[in-house]
Order: C-alpha cells, then sequence, then structure tokens
C-alpha cells in the first residue's frame, strides 16, 4: 500500500452529523478516514459500532425487545440496556435465532448487601434467564450483555450478562446478578430477543443497543 501522507484524526461521531450514530475515524476536516488494502477493500478499523437501538415507546406494554438480521461481520456482540418493568424484581430471560427448544444452560449469581448469596441453574431450558429488572417508578436497572464468537459456526455459543436491580429504596434491597449462558447450536447467531415468559411488560423509554465489535 502507498502512503500518500499522514493526517492528524480524532475518534468520535461523524462531524457533519453528530446525531447520526456513525462512529469512526476522521481527519480535522470532517472526511471520513478508511483504511484499505491493496485490492481496494475497505479494513474494519478496531472498535465498538453501533448496529440497533431499540426503544420503548410511551404507553409501555411491550413483551419483548428484538434485534434481527444481525450481521455476521464482527467478532463479538454487546448490548446495553437500561430497562423497567411492570412487575417488582421479576426474571428476564433472553433467545437467539428465535429459538424455543431445549436447548439453554444457565447459571445465575446474585450478590446483596448484608444478605448473602443465591445460585439458580436452569439446564436444558426454552430460554436463558440473564436479569433482573425493577419497577420502580423512575428507577431503571443497568444490563450488559456479551456474546464472543458469535458468527462461528464450530462450537456451542457461550456468552455471560451482568445486571443491577433494585427492589426499594431501603437497605438490603440493591443487587448485582450475572448469568452464564450456553445456547446448544453451532448455528452462527443472527437474531437475540429480550424476554418474559409471562405476563410481564417493558415500560416506556425501555432502552436496549446492539453492538458489534471488532
Amino acid at each position: 500500500m502507498t502512503q500518500s501522507g499522514i493526517v492528524q484524526i480524532g475518534y468520535g461521531t461523524e462531524p457533519s452529523n453528530p446525531t447520526s450514530g456513525k462512529v469512526g475515524l476522521y481527519s480535522l476536516d470532517g472526511s471520513e478516514l478508511l483504511i484499505k488494502n491493496d485490492a481496494g477493500t475497505v479494513l474494519p478499523i478496531g472498535g465498538e459500532y453501533k448496529i440497533a437501538t431499540v426503544t420503548v415507546g410511551v404507553g409501555g406494554g411491550v413483551s419483548s425487545i428484538d434485534f434481527t438480521s444481525i450481521p455476521a461481520t464482527y467478532n463479538k456482540l454487546v448490548i446495553d440496556a437500561f430497562l423497567n418493568c411492570t412487575v417488582a424484581a421479576d426474571d428476564m430471560y433472553m433467545r437467539v435465532n428465535g429459538d424455543a427448544g431445549a436447548n439453554y444452560d444457565y447459571l445465575c449469581s446474585r450478590f446483596r448487601y448484608n444478605g448473602g448469596f443465591a445460585t439458580d441453574e436452569g439446564i436444558a431450558q426454552t430460554s436463558a434467564k440473564i436479569a433482573s429488572i425493577t419497577n420502580l417508578s423512575g428507577v431503571f436497572d443497568s444490563l450488559h450483555i456479551e456474546i464472543p464468537w458469535y458468527a462461528q459456526t464450530f462450537g456451542q455459543k457461550s456468552l455471560w450478562t451482568v445486571c443491577t436491580m433494585k427492589g426499594a429504596n431501603t437497605t438490603t434491597n440493591v443487587f448485582e446478578k450475572t448469568s452464564t449462558v450456553w445456547w446448544r447450536s453451532t448455528a452462527a447467531i443472527n437474531r437475540v430477543t429480550l424476554i418474559w415468559i409471562d405476563a410481564t411488560t417493558f415500560n416506556a423509554s425501555s432502552t436496549a443497543t446492539l453492538y458489534g465489535v471488532y
């Protein structure tokens, strides 16, 4: 590759459209910097790229948050969510590729101040337990999910999650919950769905963003 010059660059949102959500490397004049190989193919710049965001609208009542048609071009998927639901401290689950078969194994751990440590295991379940979410007015719990090597097809998938859960504005009612999940399939993951397995729904302004990581 011939080097034609060196420019000072910065990392951030597209300068000409700061609300676009397009993140990458840009020169000082705002033009996007692309790195290509000798064949002219644009090479990915390492980092985290937003794929999609889902936000529950006014009135809530949404029973799932669904990311579909996920491209297989990244090394890892990350989901960050900010959630509130209709039932106190209810357990939330996930499925991948729309699979509702008994193909999920999980181990959950829960911590709270002065309240001990508890674990929960599920083997050959039809969905994976990943979080417990608050219903307190004005309080949203944070959820982080990482799915490494989601596009490989030589082994079953594994992933992990961590979430906050506030049961009340009093002592011994704040929690941290982690989950480790296995999906018994070698298929590439192209869909991730956050669901409730009861009548619970997401309240308004609950938001989740899917990122791809190189």
